[in-house]
């Protein structure tokens, strides 16, 4: 945990409680995901306001191409940051990890926080089966598999 006064990391014994800290995790195994809310159907959006702007603007902006694929085949619109995080704790995240000064306004209907995905990848991202994480910039490449 980071010791602000001591400017420095302390180490936290697993039983204590914890507080509104940075944590810094060192861990050995892959982490999974897991769901911010233990509602088991997706979210329902409305086909009118907020969420059909963003919906129409993700899809403008990715050419209807899967993220992770660069397919053509049918996709869908993922939310990045789950709608039910509310502005204000999509706000601190951007904060934590953005690299330019929070945008005015910035919700979670702004396009930034949709991706385009096929079916078959956001039926698990929707699951939390199947999540991203930066790595370094992203660098597009194709791969073509012939048998025989």
């Amino acid at each position: 945990m980071w010791d602000e006064a001591a400017q420095t990391w302390k180490d936290v014994d697993p039983t204590d409680p914890l507080t509104a800290s940075d944590y810094l995790y060192d861990v050995q195994d892959v982490i999974s995901l897991t769901k911010i809310s233990h509602r088991e159907n997706k979210s329902k959006t409305t086909a009118t306001g907020n969420a059909s702007t963003m919906a129409n603007r993700v899809k403008g902006r990715d050419r209807q191409l899967c993220w992770v694929t660069r397919g053509l085949d049918t996709t869908s619109n993922s939310h990045i940051c789950p709608k039910r995080m509310g502005d204000h704790l999509l706000g601190d995240i951007y904060r934590t990890f953005g690299s330019t000064p929070l945008p005015s306004g910035l919700s979670v209907f702004h396009e930034m926080c949709g991706i385009t995905l096929i079916l078959h990848l956001d039926h698990y991202f929707d699951k939390y089966e199947f999540g991203l994480r930066f790595v370094e910039p992203v660098r597009i490449s194709s791969f073509h598999v012939s048998y025989g």
